[in-house]
């Protein structure tokens, strides 16, 4: 898992193709989606912001998980987007998890009830939720005797 950046633009590159040009020249664009440029910098992607301001088509700045091995759940499409080189997910709000003890029966059991807010999973088993939840699935998690622990996220 890394962290990357996106740069949403209010312009597709077919409505403005030389900017989008531009900023290729001047950023390395490790990734595209839609009207979003993905940027492993942080230096380029303020770069790229700045070119794209004045160019009057930038939207925002979003910082972003990235992992090709992100198993998208139930939630998925509300907090991230696949490529055809990876997978991401959206930091702002996000909390991840992992489970540190209990029975089988017991996590499998936990899993099913969080089954409808679970938003992705890393193959290594860490969970992730939007922060609102987190207090819902640790109730949870207590109803079914199982351990959590919560991982921090640079956001």
């Amino acid at each position: 898992m890394k962290s990357v950046f996106v740069i949403e633009l209010g312009v597709s590159p077919d409505e403005f193709p030389d900017l989008y040009r531009l900023l290729e020249e001047q950023v390395e664009i490790t990734d595209r989606f839609e009207s979003m440029l993905l940027i492993s910098s942080k230096k380029e992607a303020q770069l790229c912001m700045e070119i794209s301001t004045a160019a009057e088509a930038f939207v925002e700045i979003h910082s972003l998980l990235e992992d090709a091995s992100f198993i998208p759940l139930e939630l998925f499409e509300d907090y991230g987007f696949i490529t055809e080189a990876s997978t991401y997910l959206f930091k702002q709000s996000l909390e991840c998890f992992r489970f540190a003890l209990g029975g089988k029966t017991e996590i499998e059991m936990t899993l099913l009830e969080l089954e409808e807010i679970l938003i992705a999973r890393s193959d290594e088993n860490v969970y992730f939720i939007d922060a609102f939840q987190k207090d819902l699935v640790l109730g949870v998690a207590k109803a079914y005797q199982v351990q959590l622990s919560f991982l921090a996220l640079d956001k």
